[in-house]
C-alpha cells in the first residue's frame, strides 16, 4: 500500500507488531490441522464425514491466512512530520488515525506477560491532543526504544517549529530595519 506524504516530508520508521503475536495461532492452527489430518487418514470414516472433515482444514487454513494478512496490513509509520496508524480489523475494513509530532503530549509504554517480557514486545500509548483515545502501537518489538525514539521526534520537530517561527519574524524585523516592508514591494511591481 503506498503512503501519501505530504511537501518536504519522507518516512522515518514503520513498524508492525512482532511476529511472536502470531505463534499462538499458527501453532494451534498446525496441532488441529495434524489432529484432523490424523484422523481422516487412519480412520476409515464414511466419506461424508471425510469431506467434512476435509472442510474444517481448509478453513482453518483460511483461518490462519486471514490473521497473517491483517498482521501484515497493520503497521505504525513515522514520518519527520506526523505519525500514521494504518489499522486493519478485517480484510476490508481500515482504520487510519494520523497526528502531527507536535500534537504529543506523552508517550509510554506497556509490557504485560512473562512471554512479552522475555521476548522483548509490548504496547506504546501516544497521548495526542484532539484525541479521546490515545495512539496504541500494539504488540511491538523494542517498546522503550520506539517509545524514546517518538518523544525524541516529537521534540525535534516541536524545536524545529519554534526554530522556524522564530527565525521568520527575525526577517520580518531585519527587512523592516533595511526598510523593506510589504508596501515597498507592493510599489515596486
Amino acid at each position: 500500500m503506498k503512503i501519501a506524504l505530504k511537501d518536504m516530508e519522507h518516512i522515518r520508521q514503520i513498524y508492525r507488531q512482532s511476529p511472536f503475536v502470531l505463534v499462538h495461532v499458527f501453532a494451534l492452527s498446525a496441532v488441529a490441522i495434524i489432529i484432523l489430518a490424523y484422523l481422516t487418514i487412519k480412520y476409515d470414516f464414511p466419506s461424508l464425514f471425510n469431506t467434512i472433515l476435509t472442510a474444517i482444514i481448509i478453513i482453518i487454513i483460511g483461518h490462519a491466512l486471514r490473521v497473517f494478512i491483517i498482521w501484515r496490513l497493520n503497521r505504525y509509520v513515522v514520518t519527520n512530520q506526523r505519525l500514521l496508524h494504518y489499522g486493519q480489523k478485517g480484510l476490508f475494513d481500515q482504520t487510519v488515525i494520523e497526528t502531527p509530532h507536535e500534537r504529543v503530549l506523552n508517550v509510554s509504554y506497556h509490557t504485560e506477560g512473562i512471554v512479552s517480557t522475555i521476548v522483548g514486545y509490548g504496547d506504546v500509548e501516544v497521548q495526542v491532543v484532539g484525541l479521546v483515545d490515545p495512539i496504541i502501537l500494539k504488540n511491538i518489538s523494542t517498546p522503550m526504544e520506539i517509545k524514546d525514539y517518538l518523544w525524541e521526534m516529537h521534540k525535534r520537530v516541536a524545536q524545529d517549529k519554534n526554530n522556524s517561527v522564530y527565525a521568520q519574524s527575525d526577517a520580518t524585523h531585519l527587512q523592516e530595519q533595511v526598510g523593506y516592508s510589504k508596501s515597498n514591494s507592493a510599489r515596486n511591481k
